[in-house]
């Protein structure tokens, strides 16, 4: 199973994925394209990126952010249920870093007042 199988995004209902998409049609100007060609560009986009974690490599999309497959060490757990201490196996983990641009976008004005 690769990075991207496990997170959330694949395990949405497909009927909510899109009419999440449908709200983004206007923004990326898609209007005028019929909907399953756009949703195919989509998934091929995310296939592409998995394909390219998958391999360890780093996937840069401008403007928006960054996607790195980062090494987690070996590590002492215990079991929530018998509070009995176990080793947790170490793993490869995707993120995301948002780019600053993003990030900014994200943060209100200073002088904005809360409602």
């Amino acid at each position: 199973m690769g990075p991207l199988s496990r997170g959330r995004l694949n395990s949405r209902p497909r009927r909510s994925r899109k009419r999440r998409c449908a709200r983004c049609w206007p923004i990326f100007g898609c209007d005028d394209r019929p909907k399953p060609e756009v949703e195919a560009v989509v998934d091929s986009l995310l296939g592409e990126i998995g394909k390219a974690l998958r391999s360890g490599e780093r996937v840069d999309l401008r403007r928006f952010g960054s996607f790195v497959v980062k090494d987690k060490a070996a590590r002492q757990g215990r079991n929530p249920k018998t509070g009995e201490p176990i080793q947790i196996a170490a793993r490869k983990s995707a993120t995301f870093k948002p780019s600053k641009e993003l990030a900014n976008s994200l943060v209100p004005p200073a002088n904005s007042q809360a409602v």
